[in-house]
């Protein structure tokens, strides 16, 4: 992995990029024609307008993150990553102290500085895009790191050069109690707080500590180095050391035997506490068995006894009991001849109550039906009174009616006897036998009468009997007219003539 700085498309993709290559540490985005350019959180921005860098409102080189509007000539010239990064640096044909030739393998964890928010200059962006560079940056590190692993390497023999290494936080601490724990396994018992205090580092723990404070060492003269142009060393960490393989092959035998001689001493140490277990289960045991023979025999005793004591408690059980039953029993015949005589009286209590109730109920009845019978009588006659009223109001509401009404019914009978009037005119008209007389003499008009029968019935010709007596009839009718007398006799059932009859 080198450092190095790239070209990018557009600002908004720089995370995306920077997150795909680790090695990454300055981009220069492309602008189009947009009136506003975005910095993305996590990076120092650098800006300029025709070439020209220019600075924030407060003086600072470096932009804040976010949208800020600018004309078409300003873009954004330089994103700087301000996450940590890291670095590999491995430092071959390393010479030790015996002349051993060995690699070791380095990673280092650095950052760009310039964070306000971390009391930091934001000048050292600028010293560290257009001074130091990622190139420049990885050339410095590669070199600082060769000479500061040289250096160590050569106060250092092939036995003691492992000693350099160290691993993560977690791990060191896991290391050291696995340390710790072995110790206090080959002692028996884990010691105390105290114990632990006073006791003296063991070599293991020592070889541990030594890589700490080798690369603590390592990481503060660096940054003495680097803090001026811009770059914190955060962490230096000795990965990996290669020694040739002889010296590995004689450094793991060696490590066998003594592993194998510390396992067979491991062994021994377990047979024997084996055997001193073994002796002290045999002993509890046979303590166990003297016990619990002692304790079945105590237990035998206290066992009849406590069945002797349940036995007598039986039978003061049964007696009472039994007394119990036949106070029960008295009790209850007590209870139920309380609760008939009880019963009895509430009877006659309950008949002497129902007497009182009825007697009660029918005298109020009584008077209830007679209130009912004045209340009626006397809506009877608030309603005949109210009746009466109305109708005299009706009446008079007829009368005023008929009244105003009258000359209508005047009009109406006079339409009506008019009316009567043209019929008789109309069929005193369409009869042909009608005759006519504006006379008011009386004589004159009964000769006319008579001389009008008499001329009808002649030009009709010679008629029956009924004809006859018509003629008689109207000449009796006549006689004033013609002088006869009055004792004429004419026949009574002789109908009269037509004209007579309607007339």
């Amino acid at each position: 992995m080198s450092l190095h700085s790239t070209n990018i498309w557009y600002s908004g993709a720089a995370a995306s990029v920077f997150g795909e290559d680790p090695g990454l540490l300055v981009a220069i985005p492309s602008r189009g024609w947009a009136p506003y350019i975005l910095i993305p959180e996590g990076f120092y921005a650098l800006v300029t307008t025709s070439g020209a860098e220019i600075k924030t409102s407060s003086g600072s080189p470096v932009w804040s993150s976010g949208f800020h509007f600018a004309g078409p000539f300003t873009q954004i010239s330089h994103l700087i990553t301000k996450s940590y990064c890291v670095f590999d640096v491995p430092v071959k044909a390393c010479k030790l102290a015996d002349t051993t030739t060995v690699q070791i393998d380095c990673s280092i964890v650095f950052r760009i500085m310039g964070d306000e928010a971390k009391g930091e200059d934001p000048e050292l962006v600028r010293t560290f895009v257009h001074e130091v560079t990622p190139s420049g940056l990885e050339q410095q590190l590669k070199d600082a790191m060769a000479e500061e692993i040289r250096v160590l390497a050569r106060a250092l023999k092939y036995t003691e050069v492992y000693t350099a290494r160290r691993g993560t936080p977690s791990e060191q601490a896991a290391a050291a109690a696995e340390v710790t724990e072995m110790k206090d396994g080959e002692k028996g018992d884990a010691p105390d707080e105290a114990a632990a205090e006073a006791r003296p580092a063991e070599k293991d723990e020592v070889e541990l500590q030594a890589g700490v404070d080798v690369t603590a060492r390592m990481e503060e003269r660096l940054n003495q180095q680097f803090k001026a142009q811009g770059v914190e060393i955060y962490d230096i960490m000795i990965q990996n050391i290669t020694l040739p393989s002889n010296l590995t092959e004689q450094m793991s035998n060696r490590t066998m035997v003594r592993s194998k001689q510390e396992y067979e001493a491991m062994e021994q140490q377990s047979e024997m506490q084996q055997i001193r277990l073994k002796n002290d289960v045999d002993k509890v045991k046979l303590t166990q068995k003297e016990s619990q023979d002692m304790k079945r025999v105590e237990g035998g005793k206290e066992i009849q006894a406590a069945r002797d004591g349940l036995k007598e408690r039986q039978a003061e059980r049964e007696k009472a009991l039994n007394d119990y039953n036949q106070g029960t029993v008295m009790e209850e015949a007590k209870i139920f001849a309380e609760m008939n005589e009880t019963v009895t009286k509430l009877g006659f209590e309950k008949q002497q109550v129902m007497q009182s109730l009825n007697l009660e109920a029918m005298e109020t009845a009584a008077s209830i039906h007679q209130d009912t019978h004045a209340k009626v009588d006397e809506l009877e006659a608030e309603t005949k009174s109210v009746i009466a009223t109305l109708e005299g109001d009706a009446e008079l509401a007829m009368a005023n009616a008929e009244k105003e009404a009258d000359t209508y019914l005047v009009k109406a009978r006079e339409m009506e006897l008019q009316d009567k009037r043209l019929d008789v005119y109309d069929k005193l008209a369409r009869n042909q036998d009608l005759v006519l007389s504006d006379s008011k003499d009386s004589d004159f008009n009964m000769l006319m009468l008579a001389d009008n029968v008499l001329a009808t019935h002649g030009s009709e010709g010679e008629g029956g009997h009924s004809k006859l007596a018509a003629e008689l009839n109207m000449l009796r009718l006549a006689t004033s007219a013609y002088g006869l007398r009055k004792d004429i006799y004419i026949p009574s059932d002789a109908p009269l003539p037509p004209i007579a009859a309607r007339r």
